[in-house]
């Protein structure tokens, strides 16, 4: 029975994080188009600007601009949101796989049966999706701030 409570927490747990992920990565994908398309736009308007020669303020509107579209572009390479989102959806996955994985498993098997070093080997899956994942965050936010400093530089 240590097995059926073992593989029954880890159930749990994968719930809980799968419910929490999921709209996670969904809102930092919205994120990364919502700046994405602002950059883009806001280099357009920018360009426009200063390529009408006709009107007198638009060469002082263009550098403001530019000036704003630098910001902005540095502001989005420091929460670095389309690298967050893919990051999150593949955590995501790899979590929704080894549920599946432990369904498979569970499938046509009596509670006695399950054995207590299949059920470590899905412990261990589980940890380390979690370090992989915790790990890259990590090193994306330590990547986000040296290109940030070197930019500044």
């Amino acid at each position: 029975m240590e097995a059926v409570k073992k593989i029954e927490k880890i159930e749990m747990d994968l719930k809980e994080k799968i419910k929490n992920i999921r709209p996670k990565f969904v809102k930092t994908r919205r994120k990364a188009r919502i700046w994405k398309v602002f950059i883009i736009s806001l280099g357009i308007i920018t360009t426009i600007i200063l390529g009408i020669k006709d009107i007198s303020w638009g060469s002082t509107v263009g550098f403001i601009l530019s000036a704003l579209l630098t910001g902005v572009t540095a502001i989005e390479s420091l929460y670095n949101h389309a690298s967050k989102s893919v990051q999150e959806h593949e955590y995501y996955v790899k979590l929704t796989d080894l549920k599946q994985d432990i369904e498979f498993y569970k499938q046509g098997k009596e509670l006695e049966d399950y054995q207590l070093s299949d059920v470590k080997a899905f412990f261990e899956e589980f940890k380390k999706i979690r370090t992989e994942f915790h790990n890259f965050r990590v090193e994306t936010v330590k990547v986000s701030y040296e290109n940030n400093n070197s930019k500044s530089n």
